[in-house]
């Protein structure tokens, strides 16, 4: 997560007290906030946008601030699943368990999604699913991951 906002009202003062935050899904609904010396994700500025790019078979988090220079953090190996057209969230199978993940076009400040998702290392199957919770597809994890 990113988030401070310095367009507030000059009456109000800028909302920056946020340098950015990275939950670990424990699962059974217990999230466990990392330390920056554990992600390693700091966004100080005026953040605007968070979204997933791939630069080679390297997956990034690049995070855009206003009047700042793009920030990018390298994450863990993933592989890269095409989300299509209607396709709203994945249940989502791992040694641990399943849980599930809900797409959103349009995830940040005036931003669209790119219509990927990356699964992280130890997925082993995830079942996409419609608006309406039917399965559209089983993606398997790729033998080369």
């Amino acid at each position: 997560m990113a988030g401070n906002d310095f367009g507030m009202e000059t009456g109000q003062g800028r909302a920056d007290a946020f340098n950015g935050l990275v939950l670990m899904n424990m699962g059974n609904r217990k999230f466990k906030a990392l330390e920056f010396s554990e992600s390693g994700l700091f966004v100080p500025g005026d953040a605007r946008a968070l979204a997933f790019a791939s630069i080679g078979k390297e997956p990034y988090l690049v995070a855009t601030q206003n009047r700042r220079k793009l920030s990018m953090f390298r994450l863990p190996p993933s592989f890269t699943v095409p989300v299509e057209e209607g396709e709203v969230a994945a249940m989502v199978t791992t040694a641990k368990g399943k849980y599930k993940v809900e797409f959103q076009k349009g995830s940040s400040f005036l931003s669209q999604s790119s219509g990927k998702w990356y699964a992280p290392v130890g997925t082993l199957s995830m079942e996409m699913r419609d608006a309406r919770g039917r399965v559209t597809r089983t993606i398997t994890k790729p033998t080369n991951n």
